[in-house]
């Protein structure tokens, strides 16, 4: 009878996830229980915010420990012993472009599709709402462009609506200011940063947002230098969102008043 030797390799990524020390521990914990299985340790390397140090433990207990570092850029977690039926490696990035993802094989194939769905369940857990949108937006072509061309109109509209809301206020109070030189240079400037936006405005403000929320996000007791990009979030996204807000709001008025 022919010996067949069977290999099974599972594989997984994850859009974003939103993890922290005590989600860090229990996928630590089930590798370290498959290593102890065969005999073997787990490996974990941490490596620092700022990218200048790096962290080896062999001890799910050190997520747990005040020896962690509190800014976390990347966390490899993984298992391979040279006589054993089984390896699996499990990335967690908050590098922007990156991703997560879980990778387990071997020939002991039953435990490897029971360490693979249990693993990807203690991680499906922690994905974000937008984390199936985001996978496909930057997966895909198609949909990482419509993406793109969103942001451009996004940004295009929010430099008209500032022009629109500038020039409408000035007309009110100078009826005459139609008709100067000045208002057509002003015009033609509007229009060329309209057109400079839609081009490279939809592209700085997706990197931005990638930025923001890279493909790990670490939360509780850490945290990733993503953090910081996140904090000023809301006041980049009002100097967008507030003129095109403006602006209709200010038509709406202006067309009621008409009638």
């Amino acid at each position: 009878m022919t010996e067949v030797i069977r290999h099974k390799a599972l594989n997984s990524e994850f859009g974003r996830l939103q993890i922290n020390e005590n989600d860090l521990f229990r996928v630590a914990k089930i590798v370290e229980n498959l290593a102890i299985k065969y005999g073997g340790q787990p490996e974990i390397v941490i490596v620092s915010g700022d990218g200048e140090e790096t962290l080896r433990t062999k001890s799910s207990e050190f997520f747990l420990s005040n020896q962690l570092p509190q800014d976390i850029r990347s966390i490899l977690i993984g298992f391979s012993k040279y006589d054993a039926p089984i390896s699996c490696k499990i990335n967690l990035s908050a590098i922007p472009k990156r991703s997560a993802s879980i990778d387990v094989d071997g020939t002991d194939t039953a435990t490897v599709a029971a360490i693979f769905h249990e693993l990807k369940r203690e991680l499906k857990a922690r994905e974000t709402g937008m984390s199936k949108f985001t996978f496909l937006s930057e997966k895909y072509f198609v949909a990482d462009l419509l993406l793109h061309i969103f942001y451009s109109i996004l940004v295009a509209a929010s430099i008209y609506s500032l022009f629109d809301v500038t020039l409408n206020i000035i007309y009110k109070y100078n009826s005459n200011f139609k008709n100067s030189t000045l208002c057509k240079s002003i015009i033609f400037i509007g229009w060329l940063c309209v057109v400079i936006g839609f081009f490279g405005g939809g592209l700085t403000l997706s990197n931005y947002l990638k930025k923001c929320f890279p493909p790990v996000e670490f939360a509780g007791r850490i945290s990733d230098p993503s953090k910081y990009h996140r904090k000023y979030l809301l006041i980049f996204v009002s100097f967008i969102l507030v003129p095109i807000v403006v602006n209709v709001v200010s038509a709406l008025i202006m067309n009621a008043m008409k009638r």
